[in-house]
């Protein structure tokens, strides 16, 4: 898998995708590698097709509104590949993750919800 550097959304070569959900985590498979998402803290990692740990998810959270670490998601299940992620303040939003596999890249975008600006940090 070949890293193209940006800053959002998250751009890598990609050679197919299937999405699986289950409990506390959720994988989206690109090509031999994967994205995983820890629903807690919405913490995600990138393994390559041997299983390392090619970029690891932060040790807290990876996704932070106004500062706030995620503390919950929830898995859209008629809607693969979005959520809904919370704060512990109580801070919303909408995220989706998409794989467009003939440009090569992987999006997230996320959607606060809440009235005027909101820092987002991943």
């Amino acid at each position: 898998m070949k890293l193209l550097r940006g800053i959002t959304p998250l751009f890598f070569v990609l050679t197919g995708l299937s999405l699986l959900s289950h409990g506390e985590k959720t994988s989206v498979s690109l090509g031999g590698a994967k994205l995983d998402i820890k629903h807690q803290g919405f913490r995600f990692s990138f393994v390559n097709a041997k299983g390392k740990i090619i970029a690891p998810a932060h040790a807290e959270a990876g996704l932070r509104l106004d500062g706030q670490p995620i503390a919950t998601t929830k898995a859209d299940p008629d809607r693969p590949g979005h959520f809904t992620v919370t704060t512990a303040q109580g801070l919303k939003a909408s995220v989706s993750v998409s794989v467009k596999t003939s440009e090569g890249l992987v999006s997230m975008t996320i959607a606060p919800k809440k009235e005027g600006a909101c820092k987002i940090d991943l």
